[in-house]
């Protein structure tokens, strides 16, 4: 398992890049770059389980660890998601089992520095080095079009 962290400024504070990255909407359209139709089931609560899911039903099952409203999130993922069926032998079998994801959301002079930690596997170290940085683009452009005057 690898640690990987990504990093990205955001013109908007730390309330809006909460709201943009976890409303199921605005979700669907930051995280398209890992999978366009990707959406979850669930919430975002500390000790609440959230599905990922793709259209085709395949995902990730995952336990919220840590939810402090536009400060910090820390998912644990428990089990991978094949036909809408959860299945945490794979998850433990491909390397996935008790892997981490942290967002870290951090005021700054100019908005919100958005920190990501992912564990994840040799097997998607290359595939996330290139999805995250369009992934937060995308969300950068979200939040700092809500912020916008009109």
């Amino acid at each position: 398992m690898r640690l990987l962290h990504f990093s990205i400024t955001i013109d908007a504070p730390p309330g809006v890049v909460w709201r943009t990255m976890l409303t199921q909407e605005t979700y669907r359209l930051w995280i398209a770059p890992f999978c366009a139709g990707t959406y979850y089931e669930g919430s975002w609560h500390a000790g609440d389980r959230i599905r990922f899911l793709t259209p085709d039903g395949r995902g990730m099952a995952s336990a919220v660890v840590v939810s402090l409203p536009a400060e910090r999130i820390v998912l644990s993922h428990e089990a991978m998601i094949e036909n809408g069926v959860e299945d945490a032998a794979a998850a433990e079998a491909n390397g996935w089992a008790g892997a981490r994801e942290e967002y870290v959301l951090t005021p700054t002079a100019g908005g919100t520095e958005v920190s990501i930690a992912q564990d994840t596997t040799e097997e998607y170290v290359e595939m996330m080095q290139q999805t995250w940085p369009a992934a937060l683009a995308k969300l950068k452009e979200l939040c700092e079009e809500v912020g916008r005057p009109r």
